[in-house]
């Protein structure tokens, strides 16, 4: 335990190929983690923990909160000496994210957005 070693060898098995790239929708159901894999059990006697609700984990969607964030996100970036620098194309970036709002969850701006926050943060504007 001092050095947090684990040997979790399931996921080392060659059978659970199937399940690695099923998508995000398949591995969370309701408030149910590894759906997938839970429901593949349901041919046998259920176990006890099989559809046991666990604790989980913060989950987001990025393209989800900068959408609904477009305004802001456009405003720090647009207020950012640093991204005036580093993007030379900033100014097209930003009109095209006016005219459509979706272009912000783009991932040129998941990457501006934490400079500027940073940059704002820190009172370099």
């Amino acid at each position: 335990m001092q050095f947090g070693l684990e040997a979790r060898s399931p996921f080392l098995d060659v059978s659970l190929e199937p399940y690695l790239y099923t998508g995000y929708k398949n591995k969370f159901v309701r408030q149910f983690n590894k759906y997938e894999l839970r429901s593949v059990f349901a041919q046998f006697d259920p176990l006890p923990t099989q559809w046991r609700v666990q604790k989980q984990g913060f989950r987001w969607s990025p393209k989800k909160f900068m959408i609904s964030n477009a305004k802001r996100v456009m405003e720090l970036c647009s207020q950012s000496n640093v991204l005036r620098e580093l993007v030379p194309n900033l100014p097209e970036l930003l009109d095209g994210a006016r005219n459509n709002p979706k272009k912000v969850s783009s991932l040129a701006f998941e990457r501006m957005l934490p400079i500027a926050a940073v940059e704002q943060q820190l009172g370099i504007l």
